[in-house]
């Protein structure tokens, strides 16, 4: 298990990827939360710079923004959807909080 930091520590080691060396590989990057897919890009960078290589992706909470452009050449997993925690919550949320959510989700498109 090692640690992919977005930026270099600017002390101790002042790496990006912790933990790890390249015999490793290939290796399996988990991402907590999943929005746009930049941090992801950003880990892989990292890892492939210190010649890494990746077999999948795994993503604990993934908003699936509609409008979204990301292609990763890796297999991505996911743990939870918005779009379908939302379906959940629908019994569980007064309506108007449940359509806040669902307009949202609708409208929070990114650009490429």
């Amino acid at each position: 298990m090692g640690y992919v930091r977005s930026t270099p520590k600017t002390h101790g080691a002042k790496q990006a990827v912790e933990a790890l060396s390249p015999h490793h590989s290939p290796i399996l990057l988990i991402e907590d939360v999943f929005s746009t897919g930049q941090s992801v890009a950003t880990a892989i960078a990292h890892l492939q710079n210190e010649g890494f290589t990746l077999a999948a992706i795994a993503v604990i909470w993934n908003y699936a923004l509609p409008g979204r452009q990301y292609e990763f050449p890796y297999p991505l997993y996911e743990v939870l959807r918005f779009p379908q925690a939302l379906k959940v919550w629908k019994s569980l949320l007064p309506s108007s909080q449940y359509l806040i959510l669902e307009r949202w989700h609708e409208s929070t498109e990114l650009p490429v």
